[in-house]
């Protein structure tokens, strides 16, 4: 074997420089940028996923503004009980069934709005109805017209009893139409 000389050490310190030199160099001319890099497009990730976020919001939002537009066209101005009664009427003659019997459950107001809430007060109207038909599916016509008439009407509770000759319905429903504005 050989004897560790001067030489050798001389050596292996140039090729530890070397090596030291060669990794400073790939860091400052490699790694770095990447790193940089690596940090730049995660902060244009971040911007991309706020965007997103704000464009979804501002999406749902929309749809939701739509949607209120849409169901506030369905609420009149006043109670018009008048109204309902006809409409109620010219439903069931349309779908050949006959109401028994009708009579209001009672109104009932919105407590006043905050400062936050829109200016304008929505409040409802119960009615109790009792309708007889010859076949069920002149009655879910009834009912299917009741939810896509013109006025918001909803359906609380429903009771159908059905024998061999008629088919008698009994329906508790919510009217609604906007009050009082708040100036």
């Amino acid at each position: 074997m050989n004897k560790w000389t001067k030489t050798h050490t001389y050596f292996l310190i140039g090729v530890v420089i070397a090596v030291v030199a060669i990794y400073v160099i790939c860091f400052f001319m490699i790694i770095r940028p990447l790193q940089v890099e690596m940090n730049n497009v995660e902060q244009q990730l971040d911007m991309v996923e706020k965007r997103y976020e704000t464009i979804n919001n501002q999406s749902e939002q929309e749809e939701l503004d739509e949607d209120l537009e849409n169901v506030m066209l369905k609420v009149p101005y006043g109670e018009s009980p008048d109204q309902v009664l006809s409409n109620l009427q010219v439903l069931a003659s349309n779908a050949n069934v006959q109401i028994t019997s009708i009579s209001s459950v009672g109104s009932e107001m919105d407590k006043e709005p905050n400062e936050e809430d829109e200016a304008v007060k929505v409040n409802r109207t119960g009615y109790s109805l009792e309708v007889q038909g010859d076949s069920l599916e002149d009655v879910n016509e009834f009912l299917d017209s009741i939810l896509e008439s013109e006025r918001l009407m909803v359906m609380d509770t429903l009771l159908i009893s059905q024998d061999e000759q008629s088919v008698a319905v009994s329906v508790t429903m919510t009217t609604f139409y906007s009050g009082n504005t708040i100036d």
